[in-house]
Formats: C-alpha cells, structure tokens, sequence
C-alpha cells in the first residue's frame, strides 16, 4: 500500500524539491480536496477520476443494540475511476 510518505517521495524526485518543499505540496493539495468535498463541489482529476458528494437521505435502522433508530441525512463521498485509470489496472488500454 502506497502512503503519504511515498506520495512525498514521488513529489521530490519527480520536481526536484526537497522533502520538506514536497511535503507542503502534498498537504495542500489534500487540505484544498478536503475543503473542496466539504463545500460540496466536485473534483475532476483527467487522468485519474472524479470525486463527487452525493447526499443520502435519513433512514431507520434496525440494529437490536443501536442507540438510536434513524441514521441523519449526510453526505457521501463518491469516487469515480476514469476510463484510462480502469484500463491502467485493467491491463489494458482505454
């Protein structure tokens, strides 16, 4: 499993930054997804995919030792892979 670490690591060799320079990159491009998504806007990355929130309504539950009988409204975050990112892993081309 790759981490963040490794998300850093790529950053540096790939722009020639220092880990430090590397490490501000990764924070704020998740710190920018996270407002983004908190917002309720989407993100398209071509390439990669798209990352969307959908709402889903309240609902009951039937749960013998759930405190409480209703899950509240809230919203779901929904990756979508793009057609080149499935092919990637697919082993084949989009």
């Amino acid at each position: 499993m790759a981490s963040r670490r490794d998300l850093i690591q790529a950053v540096r060799n790939r722009a020639d930054l220092t880990v430090r320079e590397s490490a501000l990159c990764v924070d704020a491009l998740t710190e920018w997804m996270v407002q983004t998504l908190a917002s309720g806007k989407s993100i398209e990355l071509r390439g990669i995919g798209s990352f969307t929130v959908k709402q889903v309504a309240a609902r009951k539950v039937s749960f013998a030792n759930a405190p409480k009988d209703v899950v509240p409204a809230h919203g779901r975050i929904v990756f979508r892979p793009s057609k080149a990112l499935k092919g990637s892993v697919w082993g084949h081309k989009a």
